[in-house]
């Protein structure tokens, strides 16, 4: 189909639509539906391809920090347990000890009465 075949067809749709835009008449009755559904689908889309993944972006930075901070404070508290535990198995030898000696010191207390 030439060029000028293809702009006299445009030209008498656009009569045609003229005319009956002039009469009241609509030229495409599915028309208003058509265009809601577009707008929908462009809505679907631009959710789809633009917003949600701008969301999860920020959504996963958000959870970043929180991890970052939730891990330094998990490593503070586990740091603090373990120097409280080898404070307490220092108090524990220190115990362990003292009551080896009573220990010992009953031992030869009793050996010495029984000889």
């Amino acid at each position: 189909m030439s060029t000028s075949a293809l702009v006299s067809a445009g030209a008498a749709v656009l009569g045609v639509w003229l005319a009956q835009a002039s009469a009241g008449e609509q030229f495409w009755p599915g028309a208003s539906e058509a265009s809601s559904v577009a707008i929908l689908a462009w809505y679907a889309w631009h959710n789809a391809t633009r917003v949600v993944p701008r969301l999860l972006r920020e959504q996963r930075v958000e959870l970043s920090e929180a991890r970052t901070q939730f891990r330094e404070e998990l490593a503070r508290q586990r740091t603090t347990f373990a120097e409280t535990l080898a404070e307490e198995r220092q108090q524990h030898l220190v115990e362990l000890g003292m009551w080896q000696e009573q220990l010992t010191a009953c031992y030869e207390s009793w050996r010495s009465l029984s000889s």
